[in-house]
């Protein structure tokens, strides 16, 4: 049954990440599967930031909250963290974790939740401001959270600073 499921959510990203205009309607919520983690690894849209939360170590924390400690994920496509520019400058220094932990809000945040507030805690600690997000594409239930995927990186007024970015 899982197989069969994680077929059917591969097909529906490689529709949306082929599609020749933007998403504009209600994106697919697709629940059942175990963490987000385990969608991340799918190798359709997500290479660039599976990869980034591997060598971070970060991807643990997207494994290990279950039960009442569920947590969203801001997933920048590939495009996104490529049209970034700068992963290179965060790796292996503790930004590269600060940037990733920047993108993970504690508890399960629906859009319409991220929309009306001024900001989110991350699980670093740190205050996101949800005007920052920019376009959500869409979004993925799974059980240990929330998955959407956004179509700009999100920076943390620290990280900019570090990186002279404005």
């Amino acid at each position: 049954m899982f197989f069969c499921r994680a077929i059917v959510f591969m097909g529906m990203l490689s529709s949306l990440a082929f599609a020749a205009a933007p998403v504009t309607s209600v994106p697919p919520v697709i629940d059942g599967f175990t963490s987000i983690i385990s969608v991340l690894s799918s190798p359709v849209t997500f290479g660039v930031l599976i990869g980034e939360l591997q060598t971070s170590k970060v991807s643990s924390l997207l494994d290990k909250h279950t039960g009442d400690k569920k947590i969203t994920l801001l997933a920048p496509t590939d495009k996104a963290l490529n049209d970034f520019g700068q992963l290179g400058a965060l790796r292996g220094t503790p930004l590269l974790e600060d940037f990733l932990k920047f993108h993970i809000l504690e508890g399960t945040w629906s859009r319409k939740r991220l929309r009306s507030n001024r900001a989110a805690k991350t699980v670093g600690g740190k205050a996101l401001q949800t005007k920052d997000l920019g376009k959500i594409l869409y979004s993925i239930e799974v059980d240990n959270g929330m998955i959407h995927v956004i179509e700009k990186v999100v920076l943390h007024p620290d990280v900019k600073k570090k990186l002279n970015i404005k």
